[in-house]
């Protein structure tokens, strides 16, 4: 208590100060000058204001003793609004209807290390997310690596709610910036929830950052509680970014800091190093950024030699957390005895129009059957015309004619290759001759500000895809999957 005792006599030292002139120097002065000589004094009724003067004293400490007893140690003081930041430390604070903090609560071990010995009771809500913003930039938990924090607001009222939220991210961008850093600042309500409750207390977390969790798994429920109840807030707002998108009722500033971990390409280089396989021995590959018990992990797939390799990457480490390879089984292309064969449908497609193969190129050779129908599919151009044809599978009548007046690819573009260029380039990439693929499709496309073709064909069980720059020749993107049953 001595400590309330000192800093409610130094409060009433003040208001005297400022209310009471501080005479002693120049009475003093009075005195010296006047040193030897004889003055009569002339009796003055003050009893009335000393009186008075110690009435206002006595009043004033009784005052500030009842404020500071509310305030600072809670007393009779009612919360009127909670507000809980999370970055790993989560951290509870209680405020009273004039802003200022009742109480400040550490709800694991990072945050008691956060707050220390420092007392925010009766300090205002901004100076106190000032404070502990601060502490945390110090004691590294806010980065350049780090950068995300989680502000929730729980207030009588949803106007109350957004002005301290609003006041906050201010404050919060004001202390990151003034530290040398961009702040990435998750804020949103939260409502009294015994479920949030018991979660915030079973893991040692705010009930906001258990809300934020609740809602990511809404939109992914791919991932558990508890594999996301250990991430940051950081690595959590590095999860909405890049696997689902900013959940409703969740305001988001700033961009969260990738910068603790390796890059897509630095996780795939290290994926076909425990393979021991190069880059030109696989295909299909496909990256992602991802969580998996607790930490993040790039996943990483890839075909290569008749097998799928899946791995996952520790994002921050590039090591190897889990790794899978099984053997794929090629399904080959199949036609029913009762169907006629795919060269057969592409012949009388070919007669009923009246062309041979060498004057045309085929974009689509496709059999849909199902219980009751199955019929080809077969699309094929000119330099003049398109073509789209159906054909019964079984009886190989002609079921459709479509014929359309369109430019051919190879004219689209002076400097571009041909189609027929096209072909021959993703068949030579493929290691087969035409004789033994078909043809699904060969269009000319504009992607991400360049002409591509996009080739697909089948053969021997597989489905091939190309994406070919149209100028240069240059492969872009190949696909090979087995075809499915």
């Amino acid at each position: 208590m001595k400590r309330n005792d000192d800093f409610i006599q130094e409060k009433v030292k003040k208001v005297f100060t400022a209310d009471v002139p501080d005479v002693y120097a120049s009475v003093l002065s009075d005195v010296k000058n006047q040193k030897g000589q004889v003055r009569t004094m002339k009796r003055k009724n003050t009893s009335r204001k000393t009186g008075l003067i110690a009435a206002m004293a006595v009043c004033l400490v009784a005052v500030f003793a009842l404020v500071l007893g509310v305030t600072m140690f809670g007393g009779e003081s009612k919360a009127s609004a909670i507000v809980s930041l999370d970055v790993n430390p989560s951290i509870q604070i209680e405020v009273d209807e004039n802003g200022k903090v009742i109480k400040v609560q550490a709800m694991n071990d990072d945050a008691a290390e956060i707050i220390g010995t420092m007392d925010l009771s009766g300090s205002t809500l901004e100076v106190a997310v000032n404070a502990i913003v601060g502490a945390m930039v110090r004691a590294g938990k806010l980065s350049e690596v780090q950068n995300s924090i989680l502000l929730s607001v729980n207030a009588k009222d949803a106007e109350l709610e957004k002005q301290i939220s609003d006041r906050l991210t201010a404050e919060v961008n004001k202390a990151m910036q003034e530290s040398g850093l961009g702040a990435a600042i998750l804020s949103q309500s939260v409502s009294d929830d015994k479920e949030l409750a018991a979660l915030a207390e079973k893991y040692g977390i705010t009930e906001g950052k258990a809300q934020l969790i609740k809602k990511i798994l809404d939109l992914a429920p791919q991932y558990t509680f508890e594999s996301l109840v250990g991430l940051t807030v950081n690595e959590l707002n590095v999860i909405i970014n890049s696997k689902v998108s900013v959940p409703d009722g969740v305001t988001s500033t700033g961009t969260a800091s990738t910068g603790a971990y390796i890059t897509a390409e630095e996780a795939k280089m290290k994926a076909l190093e425990f393979a021991g396989k190069t880059e030109d021995e696989v295909f299909d590959f496909e990256v992602e950024f991802d969580a998996d018990d607790g930490i993040i992990v790039y996943e990483v797939e890839f075909d290569a030699d008749g097998k799928e390799y899946e791995y996952e990457i520790n994002a921050k480490t590039g090591e190897k957390v889990k790794e899978k390879i099984k053997v794929k089984q090629a399904s080959p292309v199949v036609t029913p005895d009762n169907f006629i064969s795919r060269d057969e449908a592409k012949r009388i497609a070919l007669a009923k129009v009246g062309l041979t193969e060498e004057h045309v190129t085929f974009t689509k050779i496709k059999l849909d059957a199902d219980d009751d129908e199955a019929e080809y599919e077969i699309e094929f151009f000119t330099l003049a015309e398109k073509f789209e044809i159906e054909i019964d599978a079984k009886t190989g009548s002609v079921l459709k004619v479509e014929r359309k007046a369109v430019k051919a690819p190879q004219e689209e573009q002076g400097d571009h290759i041909t189609a027929q260029r096209a072909q021959e380039i993703a068949l030579e990439h493929a290691k087969l001759a035409a004789s033994e693929v078909v043809m699904e499709k060969i269009e000319l496309d504009f992607d991400d500000g360049i002409y591509v073709y996009e080739v697909e064909f089948v053969s021997g069980g597989y489905e091939y895809e190309y994406e070919i720059d149209a100028k240069t020749g240059r492969i872009l993107n190949f696909e090979k999957e087995p075809i499915d049953d």
